[in-house]
């Protein structure tokens, strides 16, 4: 039937595998000529143009290419690939692809609608090969789609935007009307879009549409211009707009790139540290941002005990039912965490699961058997579940330490003396010095949990074939690891280093621990190879040494300064005022 409508209605073009309704009009959205078709040009070249295409991610060279060619723009819907299995899907604004392409692969019928024929065209190349999916290149809301009904319609990043391709009154309940009057009974939408008032942008993050700090918060947006809404505006806006229930998805750090996905459930479990996952994926600044006045890290355990998480995430993903609510997640999961992007053959899934009462970690690879049997280089990759521990990873302790103002190298010290201390527990001894064995190369800050007031090894994947490792060179690794992770910094104490080799011999020295760099050097060679496993280029241990810790803005004293350059200007306005009255007695007199 719908094949029949395509062809009633649109225009094939082979050359681009794209059909095309007689007179449309071009699109008026892109992210620019060259920067198009430099991306559909990588597209057409690629051999591999699957969701996880080493090869495509390897061109990622800036924002545009980095968003419609990065696997992370999978994960917003991975959670629910299950779901979309077999069901009748209708992607609005499909831009280049990316979503698309992991719609098919997930073995949804997709039915993909873009406005602008260059990216239809990449996301049909993008989409070649997937008999499941068909791209037309239309607009939104002139499409004559009204006699078509899916299970699944998608508005992703879209929403936003309404309001500059449309005369209506109301442009965003016009396409959230329009959105839900083409679902199946039991259908439902899924609305991914940044939130206005997203913690990021209250520590001085510039609006990912506007381009300036705070302009969103105040409510600086245009009238034909892109816009963005509260969690509870948004819920409004669903209600209104004829959907009868909606759940609220946190993608972290947003919707665009994720690492991991909060879950209703996760979200309201007091047993389950979702704090800790919003502290672990700092938010990004998309206009490369440096100066903020908090640390958003630092800030999420406090918001989330006080239970404002619905309310200050960076981004949403809603899933809005047209009528009762379906499951659309395996039962018991409460979140999920892919971290960075890895190789193809190194991907995985972390599922926080609650069953039975019990709380567990289960971890599985996203790339099929058959491709995990290339041998990586120097270390084996370990997958395995494990009990959960609630409690706080070191690695956020370090980060609560070190946003504090008036911080100093013995607040590092303290921080992590648990960490170190476990670290010594599975150390060697060989000829007076201690060693760690390879098999815990991966315990650095971020993989050990505070509980009780003692650190415990979770989350040991990465085993080395080396057979030990100086416990020096192991402190050293795990430190720099930790502060590169290190969002924002807070004041520290007059006299405290930034920089980071600095740092190194300060800490060293308080736990009486060697610093020999030429050892820790020969020993980053392993990290190298590591990181290569990853796909990753790793920094020597030398430019580790020159990096320096990021403080945020000193509003106390840029406040006290901006106080005495007022006076200043108060004084020298009565100084000039006295003169030019000199001047003009002076005048008299003569």
């Amino acid at each position: 039937m719908i094949q029949d409508w395509i062809e009633e209605n649109y225009t094939f073009k082979a050359a681009q595998g794209v059909w095309l309704r007689q007179g449309h009009d071009e699109f008026a959205y892109s992210d620019g000529d060259a920067v198009e078709k430099a991306i559909y040009k990588r597209v057409l070249i690629a051999k591999d143009r699957s969701v996880s295409s080493d090869e495509l991610f390897a061109t990622c060279d800036d924002w545009p290419s980095l968003y419609h060619l990065s696997p992370e723009r999978s994960n917003l819907l991975r959670p629910f690939g299950d779901f979309l299995q077999g069901k009748r899907v209708l992607e609005l604004g499909c831009g280049c692809g990316a979503i698309t392409r992991f719609l098919g692969e997930a073995g949804a019928d997709v039915l993909a609608l873009e406005g602008s024929f260059r990216r239809a065209s990449i996301a049909a190349a993008r989409c070649e090969g997937l008999e499941n999916v068909t791209v037309l290149c239309d607009k939104i809301l002139e499409a004559p789609i009204q006699s078509q009904k899916f299970d699944v319609v998608t508005l992703i990043g879209v929403l936003e935007y309404a309001r500059m391709f449309s005369e209506s009154e109301d442009p965003i309940a016009e396409t959230l009307r329009m959105a839900r009057s083409l679902l199946n009974p039991g259908g439902c939408l899924l609305l991914a879009i940044e939130n206005r008032f997203g913690l990021k942008y209250f520590a001085g993050a510039r609006e990912d549409h506007l381009g300036t700090a705070m302009d969103g918060i105040e409510g600086g947006y245009r009238p034909k211009g892109p816009v963005t809404f509260s969690r509870k505006v948004l819920e409004r806006y669903l209600k209104e707009c004829g959907f009868a229930q909606s759940e609220l998805h946190l993608p972290l750090p947003d919707y665009k790139l994720p690492r991991a996905m909060i879950h209703p459930a996760g979200i309201d479990d007091e047993n389950f540290a979702a704090e800790a996952l919003l502290t672990d994926v700092a938010a990004r600044d998309y206009s490369r941002f440096e100066q903020y006045v908090f640390s958003a890290p630092a800030a999420w355990p406090g918001l989330h005990e006080a239970g404002l998480t619905r309310d200050l995430a960076n981004s949403f993903l809603f899933v809005a039912w047209a009528d009762e609510v379906q499951p659309c997640l395996s039962d018991g999961v409460l979140a999920e965490y892919y971290g960075e992007f890895m190789l193809r053959e190194t991907q995985k899934v972390v599922q926080f699961v609650k069953e039975n009462d019990a709380y567990q970690v289960r971890r599985q690879p996203l790339s099929p058997p058959a491709k995990r049997l290339r041998s990586l280089r120097g270390f084996r990759h370990v997958l395995e579940d494990e009990p959960y521990f609630r409690g706080e990873t070191m690695q956020a302790h370090l980060t609560h330490a070190i946003s504090m103002s008036g911080w100093t190298i013995q607040d590092i010290v303290e921080a992590l003396r648990p960490w170190v201390e476990l670290l010594k527990e599975h150390s060697v001894e060989r000829d007076g010095k201690a060693y760690i064995p390879g098999k815990f190369y991966d315990l650095i800050p971020c993989n050990a949990i505070l509980v009780d007031g003692k650190a415990t090894a979770i989350d040991q994947e990465w085993i080395s074939q080396e057979e030990l490792f100086p416990l020096s060179y192991m402190v050293l690794r795990g430190l720099s690891i930790s502060l590169i992770r290190q969002h924002l910094v807070g004041v520290p104490q007059k006299g405290t280093p930034l920089r980071y080799e600095e740092i190194f011999k300060a800490f060293m020295s308080a736990l009486n621990l060697s610093y020999d760099r030429k050892e820790i050097e020969e020993c980053w060679n392993c990290e190298k190879v590591l990181q290569a496993n990853f796909g990753n280029r790793c920094r020597s241990f030398q430019q580790y040494c020159t990096l320096e810790l990021n403080p945020r803005v000193d509003l106390t004293s840029a406040l006290a300064a901006l106080e005495q350059e007022q006076k200043r200007s108060v004084e020298l306005f009565k100084a000039n005022k006295e003169l030019k009255q000199s001047l003009r007695e002076l005048m008299k007199a003569q």
